[in-house]
C-alpha cells in the first residue's frame, strides 16, 4: 500500500531503511557508552549517585547494581554499534531502562529508550549490521521458506 501511495520515496526505501537503523543503533550506543564509561571512570561517584537517586530493593546491593549498569551499558553499546546480538542486548537495555525509570530518576528519556529498543527488538538491527551478515551467511533460509 505504501509503495502505491508514495512513488517518490519508495525507490529510496531500500537505501534509507538500513541507514536509519544504523543511525538509531549508533545514537543509542553513544548515549549508553558515555553513561557506562563515566561509571568506570569514577566508581565512587557512581556509587554515591546510585545511593542517592535509586530506591533499590533490599535484595540488591549498591555495588552489584553499579557494576551491572556499567558493564551492561558499555558492552551493550559496543554490541549495538556493530549490530551484534542486537535483539538480545536491546531486551536487556529495555530492562535497564525500566529499572531506572521506576527505581531511579523519573525521566522521559527512559521511555524514549524503551520504545527505541523495542523497535530494534521488533524490526531487528537492519542490513548494516553483523547480525544481518551472519544471518545471510549462516542463517536458516530454508526454514523460513517452509
Amino acid at each position: 500500500m505504501l509503495k502505491k501511495s508514495c512513488p517518490v520515496l519508495c525507490p529510496f526505501e531500500s537505501l534509507l531503511k538500513p541507514i536509519y537503523w544504523l543511525g538509531l543503533r549508533v545514537f543509542l550506543a553513544n548515549i549508553f557508552w558515555q553513561s557506562g564509561w563515566l561509571k568506570f571512570q569514577d566508581m565512587v561517584l557512581a556509587k554515591n549517585l546510585f545511593g542517592q537517586d535509586f530506591n533499590l530493593p533490599e535484595s540488591l546491593t549498591l555495588v552489584f547494581s553499579v557494576y551491572t549498569y556499567a558493564y551492561l551499558e558499555t558492552i551493550g553499546a559496543v554490541l549495538l554499534a556493530v549490530g551484534l546480538f542486537t535483539r538480545f542486548i536491546s531486551i536487556l537495555l529495555i530492562g535497564l531502562s525500566v529499572f531506572s525509570q521506576f527505581y531511579g530518576v523519573d525521566s522521559p528519556d527512559h521511555y524514549f529508550w524503551m520504545f527505541a529498543f523495542a523497535a530494534l527488538v521488533i524490526y531487528g538491527p537492519g542490513k548494516i549490521s553483523l547480525d544481518f551478515i551472519i544471518w545471510e551467511k549462516y542463517g536458516c533460509k530454508n526454514v523460513l521458506k517452509k
